[in-house]
């Protein structure tokens, strides 16, 4: 039996002595065994109830003390709870009306008409002022220009620039009134100008003695005198000599019938081939 157990019971056995001696008061306050040093001096014990005493003190400190971990442990981490934020209520703003559109005037159909028909004539003025479209009636310009081709001829190239054909254009030439009443009109390239010398010869034209290069013909070396003209032509001033590019059918210069040409004949120079559609060029 362990020593707690001992001193316990003979604490209870010392209490039930007391009690029958009526002396408990000096039993629990005497100590119940002594002890000797090692001198042999008596060493004072604590009397059973101070002993008694002191256990439960020890047991009160140690409750104490549980209960004072309890309350140390760290409570568990809360996050505040956000309240929710109202977003400010915006309050509609009625908008101001609108003033009211003048009403427009609806413009007669008639006027409206009007108006667009003396634009279009006005339109038309200022082209045909400028060009003027020409059709080619003939074969004697072939392979550049066939029989019923549409062109557009400028009217002021030569006269409001001042200038003055240049060999090698094509020009649109009035050559008089036909059966109908209307004015004429051919398609001829500019051979010689004023003051040349133009001769053909071997089926080759010279300016001046000097051999012309012509690479619009379909094929050199075609050129005739003509049945009824000479070989050698001299352009007087203020004329152009002029033939066809289709050398065998052209009637021209050549022939006395039509001769050097006035330069105030020529409509205009040949800009545009605009018909047919698939061969349209810009001369």
């Amino acid at each position: 039996m362990d020593k707690n157990r001992e001193e316990k019971l003979e604490l209870i056995n010392t209490f039930i002595k007391a009690i029958d001696a009526d002396d408990i008061f000096d039993v629990v306050e005497k100590p119940l065994f002594k002890k000797v040093d090692t001198t042999g001096n008596v060493v004072p014990e604590e009397s059973a109830w101070e002993r008694y005493l002191r256990q439960q003190m020890d047991l009160e400190d140690k409750k104490e003390s549980a209960r004072n971990v309890e309350v140390k442990a760290e409570p568990m981490e809360q996050k505040p709870v956000e309240a929710p934020v109202e977003e400010p209520k915006v309050e509609a703003v009625a908008e101001p009306p609108k003033p009211e559109e003048p009403k427009k005037k609806k413009k007669s159909k008639g006027k409206a008409w009007l108006r667009d028909i003396i634009i279009a004539v006005i339109i038309v003025a200022a082209l045909l002022f400028f060009f003027r479209p020409v059709q080619n009636i003939n074969q004697a310009m072939t392979p550049n220009f066939g029989d019923g081709d549409i062109l557009i001829a400028s009217r002021q190239t030569y006269k409001l620039l001042g200038g003055f054909p240049s060999r090698g254009d094509v020009v649109a030439i009035k050559t008089g009134v036909d059966e109908n009443g209307k004015n004429e009109v051919i398609v001829k390239r500019v051979i010689g100008l004023p003051g040349e010398h133009v001769e053909i010869k071997d089926g080759y034209v010279y300016i001046n003695g000097s051999k012309l290069n012509e690479p619009y013909l379909a094929k050199e070396g075609e050129t005739d005198a003509g049945l009824d003209g000479p070989s050698l032509y001299q352009v007087p001033a203020g004329k152009v000599f002029v033939m066809g590019d289709n050398r065998p059918l052209s009637i021209d210069s050549r022939n006395a019938a039509m001769g050097c040409i006035d330069v105030d004949d020529i409509v205009g120079q040949i800009l545009v081939k605009v018909y047919p559609f698939k061969e349209i060029k810009v001369y």
